[in-house]
């Protein structure tokens, strides 16, 4: 999860959910 969110940071909105 920690990589998803490093990586969504800027879309972590969006990709909170794919996430």
């Amino acid at each position: 999860m920690a990589l998803c969110i490093s990586l969504t940071c800027w879309s972590s909105l969006l990709m909170t959910l794919v996430c």
